[in-house]
């Protein structure tokens, strides 16, 4: 089921955090690329240089200010055996379901847990799915979600590459394509539910756009999972078309139509 969240706290736009990372085993714990875990982009991340299990790895992410949240998405790790807290006064203390994997198999892990507010949090690493690998993270969200739609909802999704179609005089063609970009249109034909309506008109009024995770963290309804779907795809997305809150049939007791299109910003 799609899931709606704030803004990353830790996201390229924003100056702070800040990062400090200690290992006892590593000849680089990879301090220069922390902002990597922040660009939205699961082709590069974090990662150290000659680290073992041996010696732990501590990761702390001070926010410069109190921060309020209640959810944590790691998304492309190595990490079997890790732990993550919040600092409570000098105390770096368990969230209230605790985060914490002694022989983790996912490389997409999702958090959810009372909201907290603190200003750091301590992310340990104790052992990598393939014993004295080096330790790497594509993304670190931190986040607070919006909100979950109740039935499931028609979604058309598109991966925009912005082609350019060149003729050449031999009949032949040059394709040209960026990276591109991923929209989607959600659909609901009618809608009666206060929480689903809540949501859409939230998404509607946001400003600086939203974390969209389409497979929700459950893929396993999916009898193949393809791109945008993987527990992997978590996109900043904004909505592309106005709000028409029109009941069906002009009457209120018919529900309303929901037309959502969004489109991946920067």
């Amino acid at each position: 089921m799609i899931k709606f969240f704030k803004k990353n706290i830790l996201d390229q736009t924003n100056e702070l955090p800040t990062f400090s990372i200690t290992d006892a085993s590593a000849t680089d714990a990879g301090s220069a690329y922390t902002v990597l875990m922040r660009n939205r982009n699961n082709n590069s991340g974090w990662a150290t240089t000659g680290s073992a299990d041996g010696g732990s790895t501590t990761m702390v992410v001070s926010f410069g200010d109190t921060k309020s949240f209640s959810n944590i998405l790691l998304i492309g790790h190595n990490f079997k055996n890790f732990n993550l807290k919040y600092l409570v006064g000098t105390t770096y203390t368990a969230f209230s379901t605790a985060i914490d994997y002694t022989a983790n198999t996912l490389s997409t892990v999702y958090a959810d847990f009372s909201e907290v507010s603190t200003t750091a949090i301590q992310l340990k690493i104790n052992g990598t799915l393939t014993a004295n690998a080096d330790k790497y993270l594509k993304q670190f969200i931190v986040t607070s979600i919006l909100g979950t739609f109740s039935i499931e909802p028609e979604i058309k999704p598109q991966w925009d590459k912005d082609r350019k179609v060149t003729k050449y005089l031999s009949g032949k063609s040059y394709v040209a394509k960026a990276a591109g970009s991923f929209n989607v249109n959600i659909r609901m034909k009618t809608v009666y539910n206060e929480a689903d309506l809540s949501l859409v008109e939230t998404l509607f009024n946001m400003y600086g756009g939203f974390l969209v995770w389409p497979s929700g963290g459950d893929t396993s309804a999916m009898e193949t999972i393809r791109q945008g779907y993987r527990l992997e795809d978590v996109f900043f997305m904004d909505v592309a078309n106005e709000y028409q809150p029109e009941f069906n049939d002009s009457r209120w007791v018919m529900g309303m139509p929901v037309d959502l299109k969004l489109v991946e910003v920067s």
